[in-house]
Parts: structure tokens; C-alpha cells; sequence
């Protein structure tokens, strides 16, 4: 039985003693840590309200935890990788990082340096979270929007005054106004500063590869993310 509260980490490793193990090192209060057989049954998670991660070892029996790195790429999921390296080689530890993990850890390692890699990708995926969740509402309120109000939206934002609107769209300044309010209430901001400031955000999420973390941006706003 999982809490709410609980953040996700799947465990995947070709020993079961071994992931059963890492899954019960990192089992807390603020943790749900659980276990998985192969590659593919990593890539049959199903996505949760909640920042998750995985945990994988290198030889994942059959496959590699590269080899899955490079599928969740192709699949469009940014889910955030702490690696194991055991038995990979510099290059495999090298291409890992080059490809988005989060970091390769080295055998031995600590439980703590563990539970502190893990910890990062879990923050990296509550941000990616935040970042879909504030581009979905962005969106939304801009989908709303009439011609008529994006045109005042815009003269809005690039600091035309309502009686300089009105003659560029000939129309009364009452108009202009009860358009203007329309528009703050919809992308719910409470003055024109406000709603330049939403404006420049949807413009950074939706159009620009902003590096975060190990993740780009443009995987964060994905459908598996």
C-alpha cells in the first residue's frame, strides 16, 4: 500500500536478489520503491500522477540498460535513469550520460550516493510535472481566445494603450476594455505585466529546447512525461 504523498522508483536488474535488495534500500516513508523483471516490463509502466524514476542495471539479462535507454528515447519518454554500471565499459558509462541518465554509478557505491541520485531523479521528474502541468493550463486559456482578443492580447503586450487599440481595431475604448478584461480572466492574470509574463512562458515552453537537467525541455512537455 502506497501513500499519496509517495514518489515512484522502479528497480530493474537481471539478479532478483539483487533489485529485491535495491528496492528495499530505498522503501521509506516518502518513497515507493518497486521492482521490475526485465526491459520490457519497464517500458509497460503506466504513468502516475505522482514523480517516478528508474533504477537500472546495465545487463538487464538479454538486453542492456542501454539498449532501454535508447527505446524510452525513441518512444518519446523522458523517464528520468540512474544507472548501474556493473560489468558496462567507459564508453557504455559515457554514452548513458550523453544520452539524458541522470548518472552512471560506479560499484562500489554508497546507499547514500545511491539514495542521493535517486533523490535528483526524482526532483527531475516533478519539474518536467510542473513544466507539462503550467503548459496544459497555458495552452488552455490561449485556445480560448477569440481573434478579436488575441489581437487585443497582443497591442496589450507590446504596451499600446487602450485608446490606441480602439482606433487600430475601430472600436470604442469601453469595448477594448471589457475585451481586456476578458482576456486577463482567461489566462488569469491580474494585470497587463502578469499577462506578459504568462505570454513569454507559453512562447519558452512551446517553441525552445530549454536543458533541464539531463532532459531537454522538449522531452518534458511529451505525452509520457
Amino acid at each position: 500500500m502506497y501513500r499519496a504523498s509517495q514518489r515512484v522508483v522502479y528497480v530493474a536488474h537481471c539478479d532478483p536478489q539483487v533489485r529485491e535488495a535495491l528496492a528495499a534500500e530505498l522503501r521509506s516513508d516518502t518513497i515507493d520503491a518497486r521492482t521490475l523483471p526485465s526491459a520490457g516490463a519497464c517500458l509497460e509502466i503506466q504513468r502516475e500522477s505522482r514523480p517516478h524514476c528508474l533504477v537500472v542495471g546495465h545487463d538487464l539479462g538479454g538486453t542492456t540498460g542501454l539498449q532501454l535507454q535508447q527505446e524510452l528515447k525513441a518512444r518519446g519518454d523522458a523517464t528520468p535513469l540512474v544507472v548501474l554500471a556493473g560489468q558496462a565499459t567507459v564508453a557504455a558509462a559515457v554514452e548513458y550520460m550523453q544520452q539524458g541518465a541522470v548518472t552512471v554509478l560506479e560499484e562500489p557505491y554508497a546507499a547514500e550516493t545511491l539514495r542521493r541520485a535517486v533523490g535528483k531523479a526524482l526532483d527531475q521528474d516533478a519539474m518536467c510535472m510542473d513544466l507539462r502541468s503550467r503548459l496544459t493550463a497555458l495552452k488552455s486559456s490561449a485556445s480560448e481566445l477569440t481573434a478579436q482578443e488575441r489581437r487585443v492580447m497582443d497591442a496589450v503586450i507590446g504596451g499600446k494603450l487602450n485608446k490606441a487599440i480602439a482606433n487600430d481595431l475601430d472600436v470604442s475604448v469601453r469595448t477594448v476594455e471589457k475585451i481586456r478584461a476578458r482576456v486577463l480572466r482567461k489566462f488569469r492574470a491580474e494585470n497587463a505585466t502578469q499577462l506578459a509574463a504568462k505570454a513569454t512562458e507559453l512562447q519558452l515552453l512551446t517553441e525552445r529546447t530549454i536543458p533541464l537537467g539531463a532532459v531537454a525541455l522538449s522531452e518534458c512537455v511529451s505525452p509520457r512525461c
